[in-house]
């Protein structure tokens, strides 16, 4: 997505300078001809005049008016760099927020994980289970407001427990914070399907959605955020395997998932760490 940013640029002579201007030459034209700068310095030499007087009174209108445009300019330079800073900021931020739940968005996640302070961290992904039903019986606009009530969910957890909390794309969230215990990422997990399990309500009624969450740890400040995203994003689809297979009778009828970065994700909860990563 593309971001143009307009800078305001003072123009070269506006008509307020050339007013400034004319003003100018209107009052050292009036001082010259009334005799105000004879008087003046017949005040201040006790009478003695110089036939240059009134040229170095008309330099000294001038100079002033001409301090005046240059303080002007200046104000105005120094507004327009500061209407750009302005524009600059927003266009940033604009970039790393999504549209539609008004979190991160992905690219906010993956700078978030390049410029972490702890050498640890933990990711967690949240791929909602049930979404592309709930689009298809009520329409986009549902679906719409399924993910913003989803994503208000999420802030709630985040501003309890600390992190980064964005929206990935689709159906699919990212949550980023210090590496914890699996006793608290466990508590983590359970509450944040539990919340989303809570009942949303639509116009046209109330609806329930499911989660499958996966998550991954980087043991070390070294660790690739790619991997790290690729860990979680395996563990998570790990998961959403399980479930299936825990709600299908038949496990040998249960569908297979790929995950989207390629290869079928496979059926175990667990891997042993690779690569300065863990993952669950």
């Amino acid at each position: 997505m593309a971001i143009y940013v307009h800078i305001a640029k003072p123009s070269k002579l506006s008509l307020e300078d050339a007013f400034a201007l004319a003003c100018a030459a209107a009052l050292t034209a009036v001082c010259v001809s009334s005799g105000w700068f004879d008087y003046v310095c017949m005040t201040l030499r006790h009478g003695e005049q110089y036939e240059l007087d009134e040229y170095a009174g008309a330099a000294f209108v001038f100079l002033a008016a001409a301090v005046v445009l240059f303080a002007r300019r200046e104000w105005q330079l120094r507004t327009c760099l500061r209407q750009a800073a302005v524009r600059e900021k927003a266009a940033h931020d604009a970039a790393r927020r999504d549209y539609l739940t008004n979190l991160p968005n992905r690219l906010a996640l993956m700078e978030g994980l390049e410029g972490a302070r702890e050498p640890s961290v933990s990711l967690l992904l949240i791929d909602l289970d049930g979404f592309k039903s709930i689009n298809d019986r009520y329409g986009h606009a549902a679906g719409d407001a399924v993910l913003r009530t989803v994503a208000e969910r999420l802030q709630r957890i985040c501003n309890d427990a600390g992190g980064l909390v964005a929206r990935l794309g689709g159906d699919e969230f990212g949550y980023l914070l210090p590496q914890s215990s699996e006793r608290i990422m466990a508590m983590i997990k359970g509450r944040i399907t539990r919340y989303i399990r809570e009942p949303i309500a639509l116009p046209t009624g109330e609806v329930t959605i499911d989660a499958s969450v996966g998550n991954a740890a980087s043991t070390d400040a070294s660790s690739d955020p790619d991997s790290l995203l690729q860990d979680a994003d395996a563990a998570m689809y790990r998961e959403k395997q399980q479930r299936q297979l825990d709600r299908s009778p038949d496990p040998a009828e249960a569908p297979s998932i790929c995950s989207p970065f390629g290869s079928p994700a496979p059926s175990v909860v667990h891997q042993p760490m690779l690569g300065g990563h863990t993952s669950s």
